[in-house]
């Protein structure tokens, strides 16, 4: 895995008495694929384990912005927050405890980015440094009911990596920002587009035998007629398209990380005084809220 790209978004300090509410969400494991779990229980020592994901409260965590600079992570089960010992030592405790002020249960979230198999879309990966011991939430990997969460030195390894699904998002973790859609050139292309992007999509896929060579040529049986090229959206992708409709679908690639819900969360400051939270645009976080001022930081409670 190349190296990370450490990207501070929006981390928080112990100084504020209260934490502002952002969102509801799960984190999944890049290396097992399983998602972070407690055993739901409203006590101080409660259990942190690896578990299938699925949609249940033991696997939702409310972010909480303590400020710009650090976040604390509530079960929405148990209400109680993701805590450590404290210890700087690899292996050291992951568990629950009642939520507090403290460094044990104080956050920064670094983001970083891999490449996908077409080269050009980025999918973000997150990295959770403890705040108490500079040690990173880690998993033995395994991909088991149960699996060990831990701290552990950070490093760049999936075991330390997670995805993080917003349970607001309605299509799910790869939903779009507002005006885009998925572009649905091939079965899972999830890339986000505009919808005419995605009707030309759909008109190209259904001219595609049309446009092919009769009988083949030089590039085998897919081989453009002439003024045609693959329009590569995907590894696979063979449909014969104009070249700057080609130019278009590897553009949107390129661009595909940034329109994910996901990696779009805002705070703004509203008119009516209020902190909102969530994946829009400023204007949209305080539509009901009579406005936003753009002059003004959002570090106050919702």
């Amino acid at each position: 895995m190349k190296s990370f790209l450490t990207v501070l978004i929006l981390v928080f300090a112990i100084s504020l008495l209260m934490a502002s509410p952002v969102m509801a969400e799960k984190l999944e494991n890049l290396s097992s694929g399983y998602c972070l779990d407690t055993d739901g229980r409203a006590v101080n020592g409660g259990v942190v384990r690896m578990w299938n994901c699925e949609i249940h409260p033991n696997q939702t965590w409310t972010e909480e912005r303590v400020d710009r600079r650090y976040w604390r992570l509530r079960n929405d089960s148990s209400k109680f927050c993701l805590d450590t010992d404290g210890s700087k030592m690899n292996g050291a405790q992951v568990r629950m405890w009642e939520c507090a002020n403290h460094p044990n249960q104080l956050w920064d979230i670094e983001r970083d980015y891999v490449l996908g198999a077409d080269g050009r879309h980025r999918e973000y990966h997150y990295r959770l440094k403890n705040i108490a011991s500079g040690f990173c939430l880690d998993t033995d990997g395994r991909a088991a009911n149960g699996g060990i969460v831990r701290m552990w030195n950070c490093e760049t390894h999936p075991n330390q990596s997670w995805l993080i699904a917003s349970a607001e998002l309605p299509y799910g973790p790869d939903t779009c920002i507002q005006g885009y859609v998925w572009r649905e050139a091939f079965p899972g292309d999830h890339v986000c587009v505009t919808p005419n992007t995605r009707a030309q999509a759909a008109y190209d896929n259904s001219q595609a035998g049309a446009r092919r060579e009769p009988g083949g040529g030089a590039y085998g049986p897919d081989t453009c007629r002439q003024g045609y090229v693959w329009r590569e959206a995907g590894p696979q992708d063979h449909v014969c398209v104009e070249p700057s409709t080609r130019a278009q679908a590897w553009d949107d690639n390129a661009h595909a990380g940034e329109r994910f819900a996901r990696n779009n969360r805002n705070c703004a400051h509203c008119n009516d005084g209020s902190c909102q939270c969530g994946y829009g645009t400023p204007a949209e976080l305080c539509a009901n809220h009579n406005g936003y001022d753009p002059n003004l930081g959002c570090t106050q409670q919702e």
